[in-house]
């Protein structure tokens, strides 16, 4: 564009350059490409006869810069060698349906006016020279500046002070790095030293003291449940006969937190009034049978059953609900009075 004015105007203005390694499409609008793309036909598949590939890949490339957007280009240049052939505008006007011209490039001595239109490329990368902005780096290859010795010696000073800088940072950020962790450490220390103390009587400052002591168990009461929900629903489960056809439509366990007695609501059918009567009998009877070394205990934890009223359901079955405590205490041990009053009074209150 800096060698040719008329090539910054509006335009858009479209060149093709047709040359041994293919072919090259550009679109230009105000002066500036916004548009390129490379074709694979070059000059030698024009002269083995292939003239329709180039048609077919020229009529693509355009109705893709139709597609982003860009208006149909108002001139059509044609350069590179292919230019040079007599009748090359024309054929192209007949595939692009507009009139071609000839890339005419500014006047050099000694060239002449027939062959110029061939040094289109090397015209167009002198004129990067003209434009602002980055500009071609020619120092590759065999033109690729040299570095010597000198020249490291040249930036020694420099290359030791970063490299100073580097170590020192380092060692700075192992430093600072290493004090949070020993921190991080002393930290989590004293927290395992507080929860050992408090349950199990001693203070460990470690994982091997922390599960030697672990071994030994906690002191006093253990801070785990004896008994859980998932132990209350495998004893329901267990307690309900194998020969009563049961439905359980609604279970809720709540054991509470700490010392409070737990309860349980269940809600079913079953296919007649003796049934019901049976699964409250086997749950009451039912035990669960701990093994502590030699010792057994048999443990009853479903108390104070209490079995609502039985309804009709439409299959012709029986509907019942049922409720009771959850403490699981030896079996010639009753539930206190105190516990037994709590429950009836959560009852009186949810009522």
């Amino acid at each position: 564009m800096p060698l040719l004015p008329e090539l910054s105007t509006p335009g858009p203005h479209a060149l093709i350059d047709i040359h041994p390694e293919g072919t090259d499409v550009c679109i230009l609008v105000n002066g500036v490409c916004h548009f390129a793309r490379t074709l694979s036909v070059t000059i030698a598949d024009l002269d083995a006869g292939r003239q329709s590939v180039l048609e077919r890949e020229l009529r693509q490339t355009l109705a893709a810069w139709r597609m982003e957007g860009g208006s149909s280009p108002s001139n059509f240049f044609v350069c590179g060698q292919m230019a040079i052939r007599p009748g090359t505008d024309a054929w192209l006007g007949q595939i692009v349906g507009a009139p071609v011209e000839t890339l005419r490039l500014p006047q050099a001595p000694g060239a002449d006016d027939a062959v110029r239109p061939a040094f289109a490329r090397a015209a167009a990368l002198s004129g990067r020279a003209l434009a602002r902005g980055k500009h071609l780096d020619a120092r590759q290859g065999p033109f690729a500046t040299k570095q010597a010795a000198n020249a490291l010696r040249e930036h020694l000073p420099l290359i030791a002070a970063c490299a100073t800088a580097v170590v020192f940072a380092f060692i700075f950020s192992s430093y600072a790095r290493y004090s949070v962790l020993e921190a991080r450490h002393q930290q989590l220390e004293d927290q395992l030293a507080e929860v050992t103390q408090e349950y199990f009587g001693t203070e460990a400052r470690s994982a091997d003291m922390a599960l030697r002591a672990l071994s030994r168990g906690a002191r006093g009461d253990d801070p785990m449940p004896k008994f859980d929900a998932y132990d209350a629903l495998e004893a329901l489960s267990a307690a309900i006969p194998t020969e009563v056809t049961h439905d359980v439509r609604q279970l809720q366990i709540d054991l509470g937190d700490g010392e409070e007695t737990g309860r349980f609501s269940i809600r079913g059918t079953v296919d007649s009034v003796s049934d019901t009567e049976q699964v409250v009998q086997a749950i009451n009877n039912y035990r669960v049978v701990r093994t502590e070394g030699d010792t057994e205990t048999r443990l009853r934890c479903f108390h104070e059953l209490d079995l609502g009223n039985t309804t009709s359901t439409a299959e012709d079955r029986r509907s019942y609900r049922l409720e009771g405590q959850i403490r699981c205490l030896p079996e010639d041990q009753e539930l206190s009075e105190e516990e037994s009053s709590g429950r009836r009074g959560r009852r009186r209150r949810s009522n």
